[in-house]
């Protein structure tokens, strides 16, 4: 048993925010300690492609964090709670899905005393989110070729990555292939619809 619990959690306010991982280091019961180090690092649960070595859709890919914070300054009296933060550079290329953050706490001695995750939660944020419309959509999704969308009209089209970098602006026109040519990655496609936004994420693979 150790004599402390970790509590990990992340956030990011827009798709072009830094993300911030926050860890709390907890002392449960007494002890002499009052350095040590800590891992912390950012997990996709799954990345949908096939890796470099053959695997395909690969589970708990590392996307950043730090090697070592060391000379941590322990909580000494029980109770106490120490935290830290870590801020990362936004990530451009996130699935739909999944990112967790984990820390991994040692003593000054290198000796592994605890270790925790965060629950695990999409990335895009809840302004962003509830603008997606089923009556809008894009097939095949994903695609490594030609794109189409369901609507039976013409639209005016922008298609962003998550950095909020613009990759084409213009007119997609109905039954008609997406005339953009873009490179593998994720990408958000937004139209206006009866005036309001919406927004629909497209994968395309190599």
């Amino acid at each position: 048993m150790s004599d402390y619990s970790l509590n990990v959690s992340w956030s990011q306010t827009g798709p072009s925010d830094s993300i911030r991982i926050n860890v709390s280091v907890k002392l449960e019961s007494s002890n002499s300690q009052t350095k040590g180090k800590i891992y912390i690092g950012l997990f996709q649960d799954t990345v949908f492609m096939e890796s470099k070595n053959g695997e395909e859709n690969p589970p708990h890919v590392f996307r950043g964090g730090s090697m070592e914070i060391s000379d941590l300054s322990l909580p000494t009296i029980v109770g106490n709670t120490e935290t830290f933060e870590l801020v990362l550079a936004p990530l451009s290329d996130l699935e739909d899905a999944s990112l967790y953050a984990a820390a991994v706490l040692y003593d000054e001695m290198g000796s592994y005393e605890q270790a925790a995750r965060s629950t695990s939660h999409t990335s895009l944020p809840t302004h962003l989110a509830t603008d997606f419309d089923q009556s809008f959509s894009i097939y095949p999704n994903p695609s490594q070729n030609a794109v189409y969308h369901n609507l039976n009209t013409d639209i005016q089209v922008n298609i962003m990555d998550y950095t909020g970098k613009s990759h084409y602006e213009g007119i997609w026109k109905k039954s008609s292939a997406l005339s953009a040519k873009l490179e593998p990655g994720i990408y958000l496609v937004q139209v206006a619809l009866d005036g309001h936004v919406r927004i629909q994420r497209l994968l395309i693979y190599p």
